[in-house]
């Protein structure tokens, strides 16, 4: 189990001029000054002192549960965590909490094939509480067909491996507000005036963001098959990967009309994005004598 907590503290300070009267020498009995230093138009912020504008908090916990063992040929292992992150500014953010499981069980034999099933149950705070839990799942397999650590060998290394599964995004950055299923409404400095007290005129009041209950999290579906070879005394090696990404639920912001009244864009889980390829490197190493030498 682990548990941290980090806080920072930060030191406001700004520079001033400093004025010094004196008489005029000549005797015209006109106040002058001396100036010294210059006038910062802003306040510098350090991380060091006593004194402080802000304090940022992170309190982090994790318990993990490990399990690992050897049964001749075959090998078991397994893992489950569960993490609390909470991230909070006083008067600035509120906090922001990150909280779920991961976890893993894996199974090899004889060091030549393997199988991994991993999975994550995560939830953030800036969605809906309804559903702001996701599961994100994947499995992954690999077999070794050759590893001979001969310098004389052909073939010494290749591997098949291959995997798919879910990954999970919370997109902050695109929000315009932090809780995104929560309407916010704002004073408007400008339209009709629904009240006058004296000459001054009351502010209405207007949606200033949509609020949007169905936020939720980014899903990026990865799959990948790959090959890892090396080949007269491993001088020779490469990696061949093929992969299809296929983002979904990204969180975009839409333009509203201006018939609508708000005066602010809706942040909605609409966006798509798909990438597929192959990439790879070939890499020869060797020696001439004592000097030794890579190309890839």
């Amino acid at each position: 189990a682990v548990y941290s907590l980090h806080q920072q503290k930060y030191l406001k300070s700004r520079t001033y001029q400093m004025f010094e009267p004196y008489l005029d020498p000549a005797g015209t009995g006109e106040v002058l000054y001396n100036t010294y230093g210059e006038a910062a138009t802003t306040f510098d912020i350090t991380n060091t002192g006593t004194s402080y504008n802000n304090m940022q908090t992170r309190i982090q916990e994790q318990v993990t549960l490990r399990y690992a063992r050897t049964f001749g040929q075959h090998g078991v292992n397994a893992f489950v965590m569960f993490h609390n992150d909470k991230y909070s500014i006083p008067d600035q953010r509120l906090g922001l909490v990150t909280r779920g499981f991961l976890g893993r069980a894996a199974y090899d034999w004889n060091r030549k094939a393997y199988v991994s099933f991993d999975c994550s149950y995560m939830g953030k705070s800036v969605y809906n509480p309804d559903h702001n839990m996701g599961f994100f799942p994947s499995l992954s397999a690999a077999y070794v067909f050759f590893n001979d650590k001969d310098a004389d060998s052909k073939v010494n290394y290749l591997k098949l491996r291959a995997s798919t599964g879910l990954i999970g995004k919370a997109d902050l950055s695109t929000a315009s507000n932090y809780w995104m299923y929560e309407q916010y409404y704002a004073s408007s400095s400008v339209g009709p005036k629904f009240d006058w007290t004296g000459t001054s005129g009351k502010k209405g009041m207007y949606e200033s963001y949509m609020a949007n209950p169905d936020a939720q999290w980014e899903v990026l579906h990865r799959t990948n098959v790959g090959i890892d070879a090396s080949f007269f005394g491993n001088r020779l090696s490469f990696t061949v990967d093929a992969f299809y990404d296929n983002r979904t639920k990204i969180l975009v912001s839409t333009n509203l009309p201006d018939y609508y009244g708000i005066l602010s864009d809706k942040n909605i889980n609409d966006g798509k994005v798909c990438n597929y390829g192959i990439e790879g490197s070939i890499t020869w190493s060797d020696h001439i004598g004592d000097f030794w030498y890579t190309v890839t």
